[in-house]
């Protein structure tokens, strides 16, 4: 796992005194000590998991299990785009163009092309 992540802080806080916790720098690091064989578990973000490890050549030995990890204390409430308290202008319109492309088709076009989930979390 990825140092000084929400991965992290969950897996110190509710297991640290269970089993040893190996930090990476990188999540590719952490990747290639799991196809090495020096890892028997790998927590990371199921996008990121997907896409830079199960999905590419030797990901295929390997598998998502157990439950997703939601717990807003750790995970948060979703995703977020951080834009200036100030800037209520770029908010409006960024919230206006996420409605639009939702609701004109352009989202689900461009989400299934890149996920086979729906992002948006519905």
């Amino acid at each position: 796992m990825q140092r000084s992540t929400i991965f992290d802080t969950y897996l110190s806080d509710n297991y640290g005194d269970l089993i040893t916790i190996k930090r990476y720098g990188t999540q590719t690091d952490a990747y290639l000590d799991m196809k090495a064989g020096r890892l028997d578990l790998l927590l990371a973000d199921s996008v990121n998991a997907a896409s830079g490890f199960l999905d590419v050549e030797g990901g295929e030995d390997y598998e998502f299990v157990g439950p997703g990890l939601t717990d807003p204390r750790w995970f948060g409430e979703g995703a977020s785009i951080a834009i200036r308290k100030n800037d209520v202008h770029l908010k409006d319109k960024f919230n206006q163009a996420l409605k639009t492309i939702r609701t004109n088709g352009v989202y689900k076009a461009i989400n299934d092309k890149y996920f086979n989930f729906d992002v948006y979390g519905n």
